[in-house]
């Protein structure tokens, strides 16, 4: 409906059958009061869209006599132009497909389900086929009631179908982004379901962030949406935007090729513009006068198969309506209710409503100077004449394989003369209709939504339940119950987990952070996934109590504490599966140990933040500059700090390889524990030099691919100079010591001082010992010299009796000897030995 709101507005249906009259069969007043006429049961339901501003009939298990032009009717003579609706017996299977939308990660497996009505699965032959993002058909498999499984060329055992009770699965093992595509079931050889939607992610390759996650504009307005690219360069690529309606799969509807060829459906003509901005290496999509028939989640794709995780766009058919004017004098054109003021102590405007009403429902805003508006602010209204619905719980953790009960409690009306809708909010922001429970007849499911969604009624505490049997990870989402079409609880949201407890882990026990600088918390989450949890962060000083800080949901949606201000942000990391706290300007009011929290109970070890003087900052050395170290041995190296002390403050080491980007290796914290990167070098060894204040990092056992530049950091944005280690082979190593000349040359005057120093002492060593052996001959008595004697003349007579010519014995080192020996009474000849004050010594034999 244009120019009115639904919700002001009572709306009558009337059908026109073949061959008859239109006729009035239902009217819902703007109180949700039903008025039927005869023939016509809870099969149909009505209800308001309040996104799209529409009135919305349901007709469950349609029949045959179902079939006509239904028209609305509003304000008594405003018709709609009719909406033709045929039913067909049903003379063959029906088959619903489900999910219609799934995102597996390369590697990964993906399970596609058809379920068939009115026939046995057992009994009938099933054929796959899948729509190629080129958009071609081709049969993937036949999967016959007996027999084996057929595959058509190009498609391996990766696509294994198999029968369950209630239809065909496929599974796809080890999925890769080429099976990205729309996977149809058919029977029959003309009986097809609707398709279910894969896309695979890749793990290499370019990775595409989209921002915003959810963008609402009114009517009119112009929306933008940015897809930011990693790992390529957007000014080389050809980029796709694919649009998902609510309900259906995603669509190609705008291609902009790097040649700047443009090709755009029909619907978005001359309305969108494509710009592409190098700085931020983006492509930005923006759409113009936008429209309700816009709303839906929009993807961006490059190289046909990799896709962003997609922006939720919704358009609000809103009619601003003005309340009053407050001129600056004179008097207010109002209505009575509605009180305007002026606070000067804090320059504000202040809107009072008395006595409201559910129609007073709206955004707010506030305007001056005729054209500058304020954000708004939303007021909801809820009536207490009619029914209120009060949901609990509010959060629910279930373990994947087992139960979740909802409760939704009714006041003002009885919950067993009241038809019941469940709706489910999925992670992707998309509402979908799960069941209908009327108050009278069986449970009507959505398609996708199996048997495991069982409803039922508890008169005693007059709530409607909604119970989830075997509980898997698609279910995730915030479930509502809603009543007379218009009104709803306020939710409850699921949350499946793993078998094991989650597990909080925050990285950096103390963190430093200088004054005015920017902080980063990392909180790291194991066994639950953070796009599915909200996260609470808490703060605590030393001697004061804990404080909450901020709430950060899985809308992405931040409600800040009364105290902390928007410097304060929290974002979620979905590659290390992290929440981050981020605090801007750092103030030294900042300090403390913050924490962050789950589920209300699950607490991380907690980080303490220190905020310092800018001119304290610690200053890191390292040694030595340069190693150059053979493979197999060790390699050391030195960070010394100034300004902080080692036993006080964590250390992280980095690495930067030939070519490649700095990464983070290891740390070691204050508390003793390591934290290493995966394929990091095995033998590592850490510690600390109190005595020299420094850290050391010594790598045992090098390999020749440890070469790269080492450096260490501290408070997460001080970091040393770094040190360079190359590696060398055993062999090639020995050769270069024996191939540099200044080696060479050192190891030669080396050698020389050596041997200089050995000979000299020996030198000396002997002069001594000479010395000390004329001394003692001089002063020795008359037995010691004929002790003498007889030794000389033993050696004499052994000798020859033959003459002997005189004998020159040079001795180098004794400079005086005077020996004399004389032989009585002998025929031997007598020695004599004298050596004048020279360098030798003559022996002289003489007869008497």
């Amino acid at each position: 409906m244009r120019n009115s709101t639904v919700a002001q507005t009572n709306v009558h249906w009337y059908k026109q059958e073949p061959g008859s009259h239109v006729k009035l069969f239902l009217s819902h007043n703007r109180n949700g009061y039903i008025r039927r006429s005869q023939g016509f049961n809870n099969r149909f339901q009505p209800s308001r869209h309040h996104y799209n501003n529409s009135f919305i009939l349901t007709i469950t298990n349609v029949q045959p006599s179902d079939t006509g032009v239904y028209y609305c009717l509003v304000w008594g003579n405003v018709l709609g132009e009719g909406s033709l609706v045929i039913v067909n017996r049903i003379t063959g299977p029906v088959l619903i497909q489900s999910p219609i939308l799934q995102r597996v990660t390369e590697g990964h497996t993906a399970r596609l389900q058809c379920t068939m009505r009115n026939s046995a699965v057992t009994h009938t032959d099933v054929q796959w086929y899948r729509l190629s993002p080129e958009q071609i058909m081709e049969r993937v498999s036949t999967h016959p009631g007996s027999g084996s499984t057929q595959w058509s060329p190009g498609f391996t055992e990766r696509f294994q179908p198999f029968r369950d009770p209630s239809g065909v699965i496929l599974t796809i093992t080890n999925v890769q982004p080429s099976d990205t595509g729309v996977y149809y079931c058919s029977v029959w050889g003309w009986i097809y379901g609707k398709g279910s939607q894969l896309i695979v992610d890749s793990v290499s390759g370019p990775v595409l962030l989209q921002s915003p996650i959810m963008e609402r504009v009114i009517e009119g307005y112009t929306a933008q949406l940015q897809c930011t690219m990693r790992n390529a360069t957007v000014t080389h690529t050809d980029v796709r935007w694919y649009r998902q309606e609510p309900g259906s799969h995603v669509k190609l509807f705008f291609t902009r090729e790097r040649k700047s060829y443009t090709q755009w459906s029909p619907a978005f003509t001359y309305r969108i513009w494509f710009s592409r901005d190098s700085s931020s290496n983006s492509v930005i999509l923006t759409i113009t006068n936008v429209q309700p028939s816009d709303t839906g989640v929009y993807y961006c794709t490059v190289q046909g198969r990799i896709y962003g995780r997609g922006s939720l766009l919704i358009v609000d058919n809103q009619i601003m309506e003005r309340v009053l004017t407050d001129p600056g004098s004179g008097s207010t054109q109002w209505s009575p209710r509605f009180q305007p003021y002026r606070d000067s102590s804090s320059n504000s405007f202040i809107l009072t409503i008395t006595n409201e009403q559910p129609n007073d429902t709206g955004v707010y805003y506030c305007s001056v100077w005729g054209k500058i508006y304020g954000r708004g602010s939303q007021l909801i209204v809820d009536s207490i004449t009619g029914p209120v619905l009060l949901q609990s719980p509010s959060l629910e953790h279930v373990t994947q394989d087992h139960t979740a009960r909802f409760h939704c409690t009714m006041r003002n009306a009885t919950v067993t003369h009241t038809d019941v809708h469940w709706y489910r909010l999925s992670a992707k922001k998309i509402m979908e209709w799960v069941l209908t429970h009327p108050e009278s007849g069986s449970t009507e499911w959505s398609p996708g939504f199996t048997e495991r969604f069982q409803h039922s009624r508890d008169p005693s505490s007059n709530s409607f339940i909604l119970t989830i049997t075997n509980v898997q990870f698609n279910d995730n989402g915030v479930y509502y119950c809603s009543v007379w079409g218009r009104i709803y609880g306020r939710g409850s949201q699921l949350n499946i987990t793993n078998a094991n407890v989650p597990v909080l882990l925050q990285s950096l026990s103390l963190e430093r952070i200088t004054k005015g600088h920017t902080g980063r918390l990392q909180c790291t989450v194991r066994n639950a996934a953070v796009t599915h949890t909200n996260v609470h962060w808490d703060w605590e000083k030393p001697g004061n109590k804990m404080e909450w800080v901020l709430t950060h949901d899985m809308r992405n949606i931040t409600q800040w504490s009364p105290g902390f201000t928007e410097r304060f942000q929290s974002s979620m990391d979905p590659s290390n599966n992290s929440f981050i706290l981020t605090i801007t300007n750092m103030q030294p009011s900042d300090a403390g140990v913050y924490y962050c929290k789950m589920w209300g109970d699950i607490s991380g070890n907690g980080t303490q933040l220190t905020v310092t003087d800018p001119l304290a900052d610690p200053v890191l050395i390292q040694d030595p500059v340069v190693s150059k170290v053979a493979e197999g041995e060790t390699a050391e190296f030195q960070c010394a700090m100034h300004n902080a002390s080692v036993i006080d403050t964590d250390v992280h080491w980095h690495y930067q390889r030939p070519g490649s980007n700095r990464e983070w290796v290891i740390s070691h914290f204050v508390n003793g524990t390591l934290t290493k990167a995966q394929g990091f070098h095995n033998h590592v060894q850490l510690s600390r030099n109190v005595s020299r204040n420094s850290y050391i990092l010594r790598l045992v056992d090098v390999t020749l691919n440890d070469t790269a530049v080492y450096s260490c950091s501290v408070w997460s944005y001080i970091s040393g100079a770094g040190s360079q280690l190359i590696v060398t082979e055993a062999s090639s190593h020995k050769i270069l010591w024996t191939s540099d000349p200044i080696l060479i040359i050192c190891t030669i005057l080396g050698f020389a001082v050596l041997i200089s120093i050995v000979l000299l002492t020996f030198f000396l060593r002997k002069q001594k010992l000479c010395s000390s052996v004329k001394d003692s001959t001089q002063g020795s008595p008359v037995e010691d010299q004929d002790i003498v004697y007889a030794t000389v003349n033993d050696r004499t007579w052994s000798s020859e009796q033959a003459a002997v010519p005189p004998v020159v014995v040079a001795e180098g080192e004794c400079h005086y000897a005077e020996l004399h020996f004389h032989r009585q009474g002998s025929s031997q000849p007598s020695v004599t030995a004298a050596e004048r004050i020279s360098e030798y010594a003559v022996i002289k034999r003489a007869r008497n």
